[in-house]
């Protein structure tokens, strides 16, 4: 299986099983009531899509293992209870990445950086042909 659609399903958490998925590059988890998300995400090394809209995600929630995942282009983490952008998802991406999708969309604060108002939902880098979120 190389796609998870559990979109729209009041799914209360996300269970450290779907870890054993590795081959899966698609996993949308939007418009659920999710929380924090198993450490175990960074086994699924083939993810390429991540989306994540609309759950109950707040600071802290997301596991360090994200930043594992090299192959992860497309996130999507708009409609959560985040006030500070996760530094895992900075790790993911190079550099140039960062500084070309990203930096225009962050705001600089005494304690660091934050989120503007629609950065969380952008793709951070091109989408695979022929998949779009849901």
């Amino acid at each position: 299986m190389e796609k998870l659609l559990l979109y729209n399903n009041r799914l209360k958490g996300c269970p450290a099983r779907i870890a054993s998925f590795v081959n899966l590059s698609v996993l949308d988890l939007s418009n659920n009531l999710v929380g924090a998300l198993p450490e175990g995400l960074a086994h699924m090394s083939n993810l390429t899509q991540l989306f994540l809209r609309n759950n109950l995600i707040g600071d802290g929630d997301l596991p360090k293992s994200l930043s594992s995942l090299r192959k992860l282009r497309d996130l999507n983490l708009s409609g959560n209870r985040l006030t500070s952008f996760p530094p895992q998802i900075l790790e993911v991406y190079t550099a140039t990445a960062v500084q070309d999708t990203l930096a225009p969309q962050l705001m600089r604060d005494e304690k660091g950086f934050s989120l503007s108002p629609s950065l969380l939902g952008r793709q951070l880098a091109k989408p695979v042909h022929g998949s779009e979120p849901h």
